[in-house]
């Protein structure tokens, strides 16, 4: 039966214990065991590193194969895409208006026609300014309480007019937002507590998708209503 490596360690480590016994005197069967045991341990590791060799190429092959198909799948999913947004304009120009306001186009064996699906914008810039009118106006308010003049000052930091403060102050009390605390174990000691509080808006699309359609604005979110094509 052929032997694995572990094998040939264990028979190498016994022959080493032989010879420890004879007091360090290698005998002629000690060391014809102890050349077969090298030779097996060579020929067995050559054979472990040339599989090793061989699957490493086949990873190579592998990943070949996965970015030809990645890159296949991507050309495939743009003509679908390209044919897609056709067959939508041309169901917007030709198609008979539904009860809805939508759009169809109907033959033998195709059926077509268009839903108005929202979608919610973010504007990345615009959120990292209102995170922070966030954190200092509930800074302000743990301290002084609602109302303080310190929120005015802090809101004309941010608003060019006092229209935009009013909907941004308004989107701040409507809007959930997230509480984040970070600190470590000296820092929050009863006599040295320090605390680092971030607080950040809650970009949920759902939920300011609600917000938004019950008139609630904030500054940096925007609905966007595009029609998209349906095909039977």
């Amino acid at each position: 039966m052929s032997k694995n490596i572990f094998d040939i360690g264990q028979e190498y480590l016994d022959i080493m214990n032989e010879i420890e016994e004879c007091e360090g005197v290698l005998t002629p069967e000690l060391e014809a065991k102890l050349s077969i045991s090298q030779d097996e341990l060579e020929k067995k590791l050559k054979a472990y590193h040339h599989i090793i060799q061989s699957n490493k190429s086949d990873i190579l092959t592998c990943e070949a194969e996965i970015e030809r198909l990645t890159s296949t799948k991507l050309v495939k999913q743009n003509i679908i895409d390209k044919l897609r947004e056709r067959i939508l304009q041309a169901t917007l120009l030709y198609g008979e208006t539904g009860k809805s306001g939508n759009k169809k186009l109907k033959f033998d064996t195709i059926q077509t026609y268009t839903t108005n699906r929202d979608s919610i914008n973010i504007d990345e810039i615009e959120l990292i300014k209102i995170n922070q009118v966030l954190k200092e106006l509930a800074e302000i308010r743990n301290i002084y309480g609602v109302g303080s003049p310190n929120e005015a000052e802090c809101l004309r930091k941010y608003c060019e007019t006092e229209e935009q403060a009013i909907i941004l102050i308004n989107a701040l009390e409507n809007f959930d937002f997230t509480i984040n605390i970070k600190s470590n174990l000296q820092n929050i000691l009863p006599l040295n507590a320090k605390f680092n509080i971030d607080y950040s808006f809650d970009t949920n699309k759902t939920k300011l998708k609600e917000q938004l359609e019950k008139g609630t604005l904030l500054p940096c979110v925007t609905i966007n209503t595009k029609p998209s094509i349906t095909i039977k």
